[in-house]
């Protein structure tokens, strides 16, 4: 003890030397815990996700099954992508058409509108005018629902028609525009 009251420079020294490889240890001891814990977190982050794979892949045999069934209610749905969209317009104006006409309708007008695409598929988009009673709107909405690939009705505007000199008695007769769609499988 009295060697550290006669030489406190050189006191000071030894206990810097040891101080400062203590202190060093101690911060880098302290890093790799910081690093080690953000590491974890990282880990138990992931975890949840390579959980949600492994179940995956032990029921990949059940999930191809699934996807060959859905794929064959889609193109039950949807046009298939051989052909283009201009035929599938034309085709798809042609059957509503007739589909009207045989419920009783009156086509006034059916026009194929322009192209709005989406992700993955095309999208075919068909405007009609009709005119006829409500019964046979009926009819038709049903030979529309009927229709295969799906046919989605985007508006539909009812509005009756209108005592004129020569009918003066319309009775339930309407006038209907409908926007209607079908999706086409992008080629």
């Amino acid at each position: 003890m009295s060697w550290f009251r006669d030489n406190r420079r050189d006191a000071v020294f030894v206990a810097i030397t040891v101080a400062l490889p203590l202190f060093l240890f101690v911060y880098f001891a302290l890093q790799l815990l910081s690093v080690r814990a953000g590491y974890q977190a990282d880990i138990e982050r992931v975890a949840p996700r390579v959980a949600r794979l492994e179940g995956i892949r032990q029921r990949e045999n059940e999930l191809k099954q699934a996807l060959s069934s859905v794929d064959g209610t889609v193109t039950n749905l949807v046009y298939p992508p051989g052909r283009d969209r201009a035929s599938v317009a034309a085709t798809m104006q042609k059957d509503v058409r007739e589909i009207l006409i045989d419920a009783g309708l009156a086509v006034a007008n059916s026009q194929i509108l322009p192209d709005d695409s989406d992700e993955g598929f095309e999208v075919v988009r068909l405007d009609v005018t009709v005119s006829g009673d409500l019964s046979a709107l009926d009819v038709a909405l049903a030979g529309l629902s009927a229709y295969r690939p799906r046919l989605m009705i985007e508006s539909l505007d009812i509005w009756p028609e209108r005592a004129t000199r020569r009918n003066q008695d319309p009775g339930q007769t309407v006038t209907i525009g409908m926007q209607m769609m079908a999706l086409k499988v992008r080629s």
